[in-house]
């Protein structure tokens, strides 16, 4: 017994119908939907933070993509952003970039902070010598 081409294709479609019905019972929560945009939010957090700190993106190209977020998913990776620089500040390394991103991030200048790492930063050369200490640091 032969099928013909017109039965075939309408087995098909039913088998697909079938396929699709099913899933519709199958669909995703409101948790489930929340964990995935929380997911995705942290995958594009870190990939902003890791361009932006490799120097692969200049700030003004992460504003721009942040710009384009809704006013909830922007201020998430704004926070994420924030977190993940501050833990990056070392005394070892040069901060300005990271300083850079996060007085954008808050929207003000840390100067004080600034100032208190250049003096433990590795390119610093003269003796420092904090006011009320007896201590001197190369």
């Amino acid at each position: 017994m032969r099928v013909s081409e017109g039965e075939s294709m309408a087995e098909i479609k039913s088998t697909l119908e079938l396929a699709l019905e099913r899933t519709k019972k199958m669909a995703i929560s409101e948790k489930e939907k929340e964990e995935i945009r929380q997911k995705k939010l942290l995958e594009k957090g870190k990939g902003l933070s890791h361009r932006y700190r490799e120097g692969h993106a200049p700030l003004s190209e992460l504003q721009k993509e942040i710009e384009r977020m809704d006013e909830k998913t922007s201020a998430a990776v704004k926070d994420f952003l924030l977190s993940q620089w501050i833990d990056a500040l070392s005394l070892k390394d040069d901060n300005e970039r990271l300083i850079k991103g996060i007085e954008w991030l808050k929207n003000a200048r840390i100067e004080g902070s600034r100032s208190d790492f250049a003096i433990f930063s590795p390119n610093t050369e003269k003796k420092w010598r904090r006011p009320g200490r007896k201590q001197e640091l190369n």
